[in-house]
């Protein structure tokens, strides 16, 4: 696991960008299923 993270340091600033909107997408998506999840089941 702490290879990824020490990759991910030695990434240039613009492909952090990327990868930082990528993870908050993925939080936001999982967060509204997990939000949705009620109205959903009824």
């Amino acid at each position: 696991m702490w290879y990824l993270i020490e990759d991910f340091f030695e990434q240039p600033l613009v492909m952090k960008a990327f990868i930082g909107l990528g993870w908050l997408c993925m939080v936001i998506m999982v967060a509204s299923v997990i939000n949705g999840l009620p109205n959903l089941l009824g």
